[in-house]
């Protein structure tokens, strides 16, 4: 099957976001903060839905019966253990807020976000990392699988 073909735009933010990804799956610190800084350097908005979609495509495979609390507590808590050896400034809330953004559960404008853009950069590759291990899924098959969703939703709604 061939590789499908992207926008410049989305070329760099796949390759940023895979960086990050990869670093993030093999513990390395200092190639994770680099990949996660110049990921932050994107467009907040593209990257939050990539790495969403990313991540909602593994939380459904998952949890096919749909996600409890209980569910989201337990993959927040592994993901935490999972990067705590080697990422100690894992922030609770930034896992947070990705997790939710993923299942598109979004802060209010009247509340304050307590994440920086650096933060969802770090936090959001963390979390795929951790979930490509559960699913057994490589990166770029999952990845290809949500820019084609994505893709599809912005043709449904501007067609």
């Amino acid at each position: 099957m061939p590789r499908p073909t992207y926008p410049p735009v989305v070329r760099v933010l796949v390759g940023r976001a895979g960086d990050a990804v990869t670093a993030a799956g093999r513990g390395d610190r200092g190639e994770f903060l680099l990949a996660a800084a110049r990921l932050a350097a994107l467009d907040p908005d593209q990257v939050g839905a990539v790495l969403g979609a990313v991540t909602r495509s593994m939380l459904e495979e998952l949890h096919p019966d749909g996600l409890s609390g209980a569910d989201a507590r337990a993959v927040m808590a592994q993901c935490i253990a999972d990067a705590a050896a080697w990422f100690p400034d894992v922030d609770v809330n930034a896992l947070l807020l990705v997790l939710s953004g993923a299942l598109g559960v979004f802060p209010s404008d009247e509340e304050p976000v307590p994440v920086t853009r650096l933060g969802v950069a770090q936090h959001a590759p963390l979390l795929v990392a951790h979930l490509l291990t559960a699913t057994d899924q490589a990166f770029e098959t999952v990845l290809h699988g949500a820019l084609k969703q994505i893709a599809e939703a912005q043709t449904a709604e501007h067609p």
